[in-house]
């Protein structure tokens, strides 16, 4: 029961900051495309740096109990699912976490890409024995695990500090004003979001070991009734972080005054199961 709430706990204030942090993966890549300041590639990355900075010496502490990415080796098909997920969020106009953002913001037409996201999946369970899905060895990375991940736990945990002093040495007046903005306000953009959403995912992944939000769940939920018939009780974990997330986003934009319903028209939900069914495609190709 202590473990179920803290898990809870986790994925809640990694709802809520996601949300106020505004991190999409598709708005950064299109700050790429269009010239624009790259704010959110900024935030993304530095909630990448703040979950590594509790990963990494996790791994290299506990070797035998941490799986370092294990279903994410290196193949063909990685990339290739990664293009074709990139391609299914751009028409979607939201990544994964975005999708969910914007639905719980009263767009109801994202309710179409998650249901596609759940029939993509669901396709590619049904195709998988078609395909020859081989993996590289990479075991030479396993191997070599300390020299990579060292000088990376060095990187992080250095810009981890001059963030976290840089904050610290600001006026009481202006920590307390941070701290209200990142309550209160519709979008907080600042490394208070985003440190947040990093600590919470890198505590969620090393409990659960690997991925933990809702896309991992519908996943979950599609494999164990494909494979067994029936629901099986291990997914219960992903099912309490996904409620988890689906609160702490809800209460963000409620307490923002940011929900405003739209429905939206036969084509944009047609459009969005298209393009949420390439993105679920893509994960099992992945």
């Amino acid at each position: 029961m202590i473990v179920y709430i803290l898990i809870f706990f986790l994925a809640f204030w990694a709802g809520f900051s996601v949300r106020r942090a505004s991190l999409c993966l598709v708005r950064a890549t299109y700050e790429i495309i269009e010239r624009k300041p790259l704010k959110t590639s900024l935030f993304v990355l530095e909630a990448m740096v703040v979950a590594l900075s509790i990963t990494i010496p996790a791994i290299l502490l506990f070797p035998d109990k941490i799986i370092l990415a294990s279903t994410y080796n290196i193949s063909w098909h990685l990339f290739l699912g990664a293009m074709v997920y990139g391609a299914g969020a751009s028409i979607n106009g939201s990544c994964a976490l975005g999708t969910l953002n914007q639905l719980m913001n009263g767009k109801m037409s994202f309710i179409a890409s998650i249901i596609g996201m759940a029939l993509g999946f669901g396709i590619f369970l049904n195709v998988q024995h078609m395909t020859d899905l081989q993996r590289f060895d990479t075991s030479i990375l396993a191997q070599y695990r300390m020299f990579f991940l060292l000088p990376v736990m060095i990187l992080v945990w250095a810009i981890v500090f001059f963030k976290v002093r840089k904050f610290w040495n600001t006026s009481e007046e202006s920590k307390a004003k941070k701290l209200k903005q990142y309550i209160s306000s519709s979008v907080a953009r600042d490394f208070i979001g985003v440190a947040i959403f990093g600590f919470c995912s890198g505590v969620l992944f090393l409990i659960l070991g690997g991925s933990w939000d809702y896309t991992y769940f519908i996943q979950s939920l599609e494999r164990s009734i494909y494979l067994n018939g029936a629901l099986d009780l291990s997914i219960l974990p992903i099912l309490v972080t996904t409620m988890a997330l689906v609160s702490g986003i809800s209460i963000a934009s409620y307490l923002s005054n940011d929900f405003k319903l739209k429905i939206g028209s036969p084509v944009d939900f047609i459009t969005k199961i298209i393009a949420g069914a390439l993105m679920g495609f893509s994960v099992g190709i992945i």
